[in-house]
This record gives C-alpha cells, structure tokens and sequence, in this order.
C-alpha cells in the first residue's frame, strides 16, 4: 500500500505538473498575440504574481479546456488593472474561484448576464434570432433547471436571490428587443405620419430597409429613436406622428413570444427553465458578471468591454 501511495503521488504530481505547463504555454501565446491587449508588465507586480499562482493552482487540481480558457481570459483582462482598484480586487476573487464552478454555473452566470444586463445582436430581428440560436446552442444544454447551482452561486458571492420578486422573461425582451422586431411601414405610411411637416431625405441615416422592402428605423430602442429625432430638430408633430407609426408597428410581448420561439427552437426550453427556476430571481454581483462576462468573451466571442459592467 505503501508503494502504490507513492506511485500516485507521483503521477498526481506529474498531472499536476504538466497542468502548469499547459497554463503557462496558453499564457505566453495569449500576451504575444500582435493584437493582444494583455499587459506583459504587469508580471512585474507582486499581487500579480499571486493571483498568477493561484490560476496555475486551481488548473493544476481540476484541469480542463473550459477552464484554461477561463483563466487565460482572467489574467488577461487583470493584467489591465491597477493593482489596490476595485476591477483588480474582483477579479483577483474571479480568478480565484474560477476554478470552483461547473459548467452548470457558468451557464447560469453567462444567461442571467445576457438577459438581464446586456443587449445582443445587430441592429435587425434577424440578427437577434441569429444571435440567440448561438448563445442558445452554447448554453442551453447546460442551463441548471433546478435551484442548487444558484444556491451555490449566492454561497460563494456571485449573485444574491431575491426571493420576493423576479425577471419576467418577456417583458424584459420586449424591453430589450421589441423595437427591433418592428414589422415596418412603406413610403406612403411614412409620409403620412410626417404630416407635411418634414421630408423622407431629413430621415437619412436613421432609416433602414427590411427583408420585405420596407422601412424601420435604426437603433436598439424607441428611446433613441426619439432622441435621434429632436437632436435632428425634426418638428414636434413629425415627431409625434413617427412615434405613434413605430408604437403601432412594434409587436407585443406574446407576439414575440411566439416568433422567438418559432425562430429559435431551444427558446421554449429556456423559458421553461427561467420560470420554473431562481435564474429568473438572481441578481449577479460584481463577481457574478466578471465571470458571466469571462465566460461569453471566451465562448461566443462577446466584445463588450468589462469596463461596462465593473468599475
């Protein structure tokens, strides 16, 4: 028995040990990218160089193309950081316990970020469906459709649960996306709703064009819409006309239950998950959205900046 422990040992130490070397290789590759962000200088810095140890420590336990992914991230982006700030501390924690999360929680983490703190896609309903379809088929499989992922989460800082109120799943897509879902108006409606008090050309750059040929206006919500128009000094009753086309144009929440849905077929699944789970409850600390933001920059190449979120 004696001899069998120490031939594990060993073998654990050489896993170990190789675990390391993956780390530091995917490192080195990740900071001498040409376009690389990654500050090499901060290696230079003793906090650095502990939240360094600690990543090489959790990858040497656990291991995992997931992981490793993870942490390069991780220590990239806090390589930005100046150490004693509140973005280094957190993420000093992120890179700490990255290590310590399943895919279950990673997965809850990257959907509640996504629904709701952030709006993704393009400026059409196209891009919104494309966009579900692959952070749905990224996710979904591993979405927890039962409550200890999220108790562990809390037990660990990275979201809290409130337990008196939640997210309505399509109020806050209709929130988020209704305005994009438009179903668009033609030359003469347009018109119409200017009133004679406006031209079609003083609209240019605002409008755009929809599969079917007719028009919409650019933009994530309705508020910009508006603003857009008075910075344009566009007349008040122009105004107030385009705005009454665009309310009776941009569909309900169950319309866009029903076309989401139809469009995307694992969004059935998330809603069930939502309603019947505390995802729909769950509000992510800052912890929470440095990892659910590690996580989406890592797996569908998600760009916003962790600034947006962190300060």
């Amino acid at each position: 028995m004696a001899k069998q422990l120490q031939q594990y040992l060993a073998e654990a130490g050489a896993t170990f040990d190789q675990r390391c070397a993956e780390l530091r290789d995917e490192l080195i590759k990740e900071f001498s990218k040409p376009e690389a962000k990654a500050d090499s200088g901060a290696f230079r810095d003793p906090d650095y160089q502990f939240v360094l140890k600690a990543a090489h420590e959790s990858y040497g336990r656990k291991g995992g193309d997931e992981l490793r992914e993870e942490l390069v991230n991780l220590l990239g982006q806090r390589s930005m950081m100046e150490t004693g700030t509140r973005p280094a501390l957190i993420l000093n924690d992120a890179i700490r316990i990255a290590g310590k999360l399943t895919s279950e929680e990673y997965s809850a983490l990257a959907m509640t970020f996504l629904i709701k703190y952030v709006s993704v896609g393009g400026v059409t309903k196209e891009d919104i469906i494309n966009s579900f379809n692959r952070i749905l088929d990224e996710f979904i499989t591993q979405l927890p459709s039962e409550n200890h992922a999220y108790e562990y989460l809390a037990s660990i800082g990275c979201l809290s649960v409130n337990l008196i109120s939640g997210v309505d799943l399509w109020k806050a897509i209709h929130s988020t996306y209704g305005f994009r879902f438009g179903r668009g108006f033609d030359a003469q409606e347009l018109q119409e709703a200017l009133a004679g008090e406006a031209t079609i050309p003083q609209l240019t750059g605002q409008l755009t064009r929809l599969n079917d040929g007719k028009f919409w206006f650019v933009g994530p919500k309705r508020a910009e819409l508006e603003e857009g128009l008075r910075e344009r000094a566009i007349p008040e009753g122009a105004v107030v006309g385009l705005l009454a086309l665009v309310d009776s144009r941009t569909p309900t929440e169950e319309e866009i239950k029903q076309e989401l849905t139809a469009a995307v077929s694992a969004f059935a699944r998330f809603d069930e998950v939502w309603s019947k789970t505390q995802i729909r409850q769950s509000v992510l600390t800052s912890l929470g959205k440095a990892l659910a933001h590690s996580v989406l920059v890592s797996r569908i190449d998600f760009n916003g900046a962790l600034s947006i979120w962190i300060k």
